[in-house]
């Protein structure tokens, strides 16, 4: 049997697909958005459709686990890892500077 291992990081950027209404009166009278939210595809179900083993990973011990089981079992998994961009001010700018001003 094949062996593989992919890490899709996924951003779930793809959400944000909107189109605000600016007409202003719809707005007004009946407080009406219009647009749509776009899941995107669900690439673990999507990689067991083709018989690879998918995972979802929902905490930092679950991935290290997660890992440590594709990497002793044979065949393909896919791991799809979320990725949160929001904490990367607080990361790269303050956290960061921190560390790198003690060295």
């Amino acid at each position: 049997m094949s062996r593989g291992l992919r890490v899709l990081f996924d951003s779930r950027c793809r959400i944000a697909v909107k189109m605000g209404s600016r007409i202003s009166c719809v707005n007004d009278i009946f407080n009406f958005k219009f647009g749509l939210d776009y899941a995107g595809p669900d690439f673990v179900t999507y990689a067991q459709s083709f018989g690879a083993h998918g995972y979802r990973i929902q905490t930092d011990a679950h991935f290290q686990q997660t890992l440590d089981t594709c990497l002793t079992r044979s065949g393909v998994h896919l791991i799809e890892l979320p990725v949160d961009y929001s904490l990367n001010h607080e990361i790269l700018n303050v956290l960061l500077k921190e560390k790198t001003c003690q060295l």
